[in-house]
């Protein structure tokens, strides 16, 4: 009791807050000029939970002020920028619109312009987490710690600084704003600025273009696309889709996505510059920070496509004229652009990743925060399903960008981050018996989205009780490559209860069973492999073994897993899949634990009475029960405070938080009939990279390969365990077939290694005879008894 109450006067600011620690100590102002050795440390944490104080700045001494890099990131504060006309949003989509395309460009290749607007929306702070990034990143440790912060004033000094970087303006259209989105595909390809062609007095193209810098108009999208008669610009006069926007997307689709000039594997799905409120004069845009525009820089830095369709066959887009004839023609133009984006593809990684997401809270759904839009047929659910589902069917996964915390800026940035080869998780807990007692798993985090991570991380993470029980941090992998600093980051500053899933089914958002071809249409094939590739990778680099919220699109013939494509979970989530939806077989080839989630709290401050009482709900006394919940924004504290209360007004249901790798350990047991053997020869594969990507033929290649032991056995030598030793051995196979006669040089433990050890063997590798493309697996086994589950595969060409 005593140690219950003692967190009650933190718990009720939590909950009032919607924080467990002051969050305004994170961020002191950034001082622009200061070498990084005057920036404050970046929080350090490795085995308690954090609680930050401000590290004051030392005094500047003479080697400090002689400071001088090569290196310049220049600082813009767009905040202070849209002050400059507070009343005019149109004036600051624009400028926003401008500055973020600008942004992508300058920094494709290095980080040079990094800008300060997003604020977050978790708790009542809303501190400016583009400044705390900032200043993680330019701390002793950070990739930005050598680069010498300048900043920048106003935008046409901004304009001017990168004047070479950019050839001119492409203006769009308002009248028709898929041509803002068209003019964003343009401006990364053709290296331009998207400007709204807009005469009226106040705006930014008098500001840039009729005045000032006087910037030259290359590209003029204004009165170009009117859905009747022919596409221009085409060489064989395409004939028109029937609306102005679909003929304006099919037009960058001919000209630039057709031509190969666009990213192979990004695409960008965000809200173009749409008028919220159509029935008010002018271009209403109340909530900028939901329009998402900060999002564009990355995907405009890597040249992709952008778009912005209704996904509906049954109905007309909600943001064109409601012509019956019209229906299912921007579901139409979807399916086409998918389509090409896919052939396009490399054939070796043909996986599209989808940024963004379908615009369910504007348009395209019957629901509308803000007024006076045209309501679609379907619930915003049902079209956020409907989007899923056909972005799968072509192979697509998704970083999904959408409201209510929808912003992330300086990912053109971020990019740029190094990323270790591997991470580790923290080692497997000791082995501990299975009782009759309530298990509980506690997520947080439906991160599948770059801009919730970004903007939840700097507040969820610091609060102050984080670490105080066992947490599983559910974050998609895809993510990485928008935020691959908040990976470090986390990594770097877990606690002993801190682990990390997969928030998603693989490496990002998608239907798992749109990737069959039994869901696809015609022609498709099948993409799991594909799907399965991408997500090993990811899985392996972040010591990844074990997933949530795994889903089927909900026009799917059954409503269950089918044991086919449960099993298709086996090579990168070995230990365990949490899903939505139910399963057809709960331990999968016998090894696999499947469990449907029983909650998922998608409020920033649960009610406790009513997650206590769905809990004590699905509760049993006398046997072992499984309980999987999901807390989408919920902070440690809270889920402290709900687990204390479980544990005193429910003593008897004896429940018993854990992490995930004792969860599905026990899971696996208790559905394998109490057989402790199933957990046993569970290794982590730490290192490979003393094998070599390419061989001669017939060579010998000494590797080192690190191995942890996740399992819950004794890993024995020869010595200890004649002919039953632990040992790693390999196979060859090409084209799916096992070369015959390989993977005779066996390496065996040499001494004990127990349960989240390491150990490093040395594999003599034989390369193959002949030239060739193989995969080289490596497993890990008791010799004569049996062989893991959990494999290594690695590419490896074979030269003569």
């Amino acid at each position: 009791m005593f140690r219950f109450m003692r967190f009650v006067t933190v718990i009720a600011a939590a909950y009032y807050f919607g924080v467990g620690a002051p969050f305004a100590q994170l961020n002191p102002p950034i001082r622009v000029g200061e070498p990084p050795s005057l920036m404050p440390a970046a929080v350090d944490v490795q085995t308690a939970p954090i609680t930050p104080t401000p590290t004051p700045a030392p005094a500047p001494n003479a080697e400090q002020a002689a400071y001088s890099s090569s290196k310049t990131l220049y600082l813009f504060d767009l905040n202070r920028c849209l002050l400059r006309h507070p009343e005019n949003k149109t004036w600051q989509y624009d400028v926003i619109n401008l500055v973020s395309a600008l942004q992508g460009l300058v920094n494709r290749q290095e980080p040079q312009l990094y800008i300060l607007y997003v604020h977050e929306r978790l708790s009542s702070f809303q501190m400016n987490v583009d400044e705390f990034w900032l200043r993680q990143l330019r701390g002793s440790n950070g990739f930005l710690s050598e680069y010498r912060l300048e900043e920048i004033e106003t935008l046409e000094e901004l304009l001017e600084q990168f004047r070479t970087q950019f050839a001119s303006i492409v203006l769009w259209d308002p009248g028709l704003p898929a041509t803002g989105n068209v003019a964003l595909t343009i401006a990364g390809i053709e290296n331009l600025l998207p400007l709204r062609y807009d005469k009226s007095p106040g705006s930014l193209y008098n500001q840039i273009v009729a005045g000032g810098p006087q910037l030259n108009a290359q590209v003029q999208l204004s009165g170009k696309f009117s859905g009747a008669g022919y596409i221009p610009d085409t060489n064989e006069g395409a004939p028109t889709t029937k609306t102005a926007k679909t003929d304006a997307y099919m037009w960058a689709k001919l000209k630039y996505l057709d031509a190969g000039a666009c990213s192979p594997s990004h695409l960008a799905y965000f809200l173009d510059p749409y008028d919220w409120e159509p029935r008010e004069e002018g271009f209403q845009y109340p909530d900028l920070q939901q329009c998402m525009i900060v999002n564009h820089d990355f995907y405009v830095s890597q040249k992709s496509f952008f778009l912005d369709l209704d996904p509906w066959f049954d109905e007309t887009a909600t943001d064109s004229s409601p012509n019956p004839f019209h229906k299912g023609i921007d579901q139409f133009m979807l399916f086409t652009i998918l389509q090409t984006a896919l052939e396009k593809a490399p054939g070796s990684d043909r996986i599209l990743r989808i940024g963004g997401f379908v615009p369910w809270w504007i348009k395209y759904s019957n629901q509308y925060i803000y007024g006076g839009g045209r309501s679609g047929l379907h619930s915003p659910a049902a079209t956020a399903e409907e989007f899923i589902s056909h972005i799968s069917k072509y192979g697509g996964v998704i970083d999904a960008d959408s409201s209510p915390i929808a912003s992330m800026a300086n990912a053109s940035v971020f990019q740029h981050a190094p990323l270790k080869e591997r991470y580790n998780q923290n080692p497997v807990p000791p082995a501990r018996p299975l009782e009759n007692k309530n298990y509980l798993l506690f997520a947080i985090g439906d991160f599948r989205s770059s801009a919730l991570l970004y903007q939840t991380i700097p507040t969820l993470w610091h609060d102050s009780l984080r670490g105080e029980m066992p947490i599983a941090w559910a974050i998609s992998p895809i993510l990485s490559e928008r935020t691959p600093h908040i990976f470090d980051y986390l990594y770097e500053t877990r606690t002993r209860n801190d682990y990390f899933i997969s928030g998603a089914p693989g490496a990002g958002l998608c239907h798992v069973n749109r990737l069959l071809p039994a869901d696809r249409a015609q022609g498709l094939g099948d993409r799991i492999a594909f799907w399965q590739k991408l997500s090993l990778q990811l899985y392996e680099k972040f010591d990844l073994h074990a997933s949530l919220a795994a889903d089927l699109s909900r026009e799917a013939r059954t409503t269950y897993f089918p044991e086919t494509l449960q099993s298709a979970f086996l090579p990168f989530s070995p230990h365990g899949v949490g899903s939505i939806k139910p399963f057809e077989t709960p331990l999968v080839e016998g090894f696999l634990p499947f469990i449907q989630e029983q909650g998922n709290f998608i409020e920033k401050m649960p009610p406790l009475d009513a997650a206590i009482q769905r809990i004590v709900k699905n509760s049993r006394k006398g046997r072992p029960a499984f309980h999987l919940y999901r807390f989408n924004l919920a902070n440690p504290t809270t889920l402290f405070m709900l687990y204390q209360r479980l544990l005193q007004e429910h003593s008897d249901l004896n429940y018993q938080a854990v992490d995930p790798f004792t969860f599905f350990y026990l899971l696996r047991q208790h559905l394998a009939d109490n057989d402790p053997a199933v957990n046993y020869l569970l290794p982590a594969f730490l290192s490979t990279s003393s094998i070599p990507r390419q061989m001669k033929a017939r060579g010998y290649y000494p590797s080192d390969i690190t191995l942890r032991n996740d399992g819950w056995d004794e890993w024995k030598s020869p010595d200890a365990q004649p002919n039953q030793a632990h040992r790693l051995t390999y196979r060859w196979f090409y084209e799916g077939q096992q070369i015959p006669g390989t993977g005779w040089h066996d390496a065996y433990v040499k001494d004990p290694v127990y349960p989240g050890e390491q150990t490093t063997l040395n594999l003599n590798i034989l390369a193959p005879d002949q030239s060739g493309l193989y995969r080289l697996n490596l497993i890990f086994g008791q010799e004569n008894v049996r062989e893991s589950s959990i494999r290594e595969e690695i590419r490896v060409y074979v030269g003569d």
